[in-house]
């Protein structure tokens, strides 16, 4: 538990950007669908979502190949500077796919769409990383639940991209 609040706090230096390129999304779809640029707005939705998540997913590769040192002035012990720092790897190999998901959202609620990202959120966190990590925790202890932590954010970034790829434009017609 020790390990898994020192890698948690310091994963959260890396996905906090996550919330402000969702916001900046957002805004920028929604004013360009507002000014009647449907086409625009969808360009403007990935190259917020690309760059976030690349720099997201950057930062993410160095704190998974760094963490050992990083969580050092955290840890008490060194079985908690350990599992911590495995647990950043986990953590920061899945920052793109948290960057997707999050940003992905951020331009969907932008298109006038809130519930897509909810249900695509909440479908993903019950139906892998829930039911993975009570699946796995058994048989590969706490590798287990942070795989399925893993596999989750890529499953959803990849599912909220293709509705953003294929529906955009459907989704963003309905507010104009």
């Amino acid at each position: 538990m020790a390990a898994h609040n020192v890698g948690l706090r310091i994963e959260s230096l890396i996905y906090m950007p996550g919330f402000a390129f969702s916001m900046t999304a957002s805004t920028l779809v929604g004013r360009k669908i507002g000014a009647g640029l449907l086409g625009e707005a969808k360009k403007t939705g990935w190259v917020v979502m690309t760059t976030g998540s690349t720099l997201i997913g950057l930062i993410g590769v160095v704190v998974a190949l760094t963490g050992y040192y990083i969580v050092a002035p955290f840890a008490p012990s060194e079985t908690v500077r350990t599992l911590s720092s495995i647990y950043l790897i986990y953590a920061g190999l899945s920052e793109f796919g948290l960057g997707f998901a999050m940003i992905t959202s951020g331009a969907l609620r932008g298109a006038g769409n809130t519930k897509i990202p909810m249900i695509a959120n909440t479908a993903s966190l019950i139906a892998v990383r829930v039911s993975l990590s009570i699946l796995l925790a058994s048989s590969m202890g706490f590798h287990g639940p942070w795989l399925a932590m893993f596999l989750d954010v890529y499953v959803r970034g990849f599912t909220l991209l293709i509705i953003y790829n294929f529906l955009f434009e459907k989704i963003a017609k309905r507010i104009l």
